[in-house]
């Protein structure tokens, strides 16, 4: 399949689905990170010296669940780690 050209030829692909249209970049982050979690793939890769310290962080608060929400279950196993 090429790639579209046109915003016209854009809107007629999947990813003009109304599910990734109202898609918040916070959701789509979190989506992006849970597949990353669950395959164990690298994170971050080329970010080096923070690990231990900034990551963890940057992963809680990406995963962190709205209000109301129940959290993902590779949440869960990514905190016990």
């Amino acid at each position: 399949m090429t790639q579209p050209t046109t915003l016209g030829e854009l809107k007629r692909t999947e990813w003009a689905a109304p599910a990734r249209r109202q898609r918040t970049v916070k959701d789509e982050m979190r989506e992006n990170l849970i597949c990353l979690l669950e395959n164990g793939s690298p994170l971050f890769p080329g970010i080096v010296g923070y690990e231990e310290t900034v990551l963890p962080q940057l992963v809680n608060a990406i995963l962190s669940s709205r209000a109301g929400e129940k959290p993902h279950p590779a949440t869960a196993r990514h905190a016990a780690r």
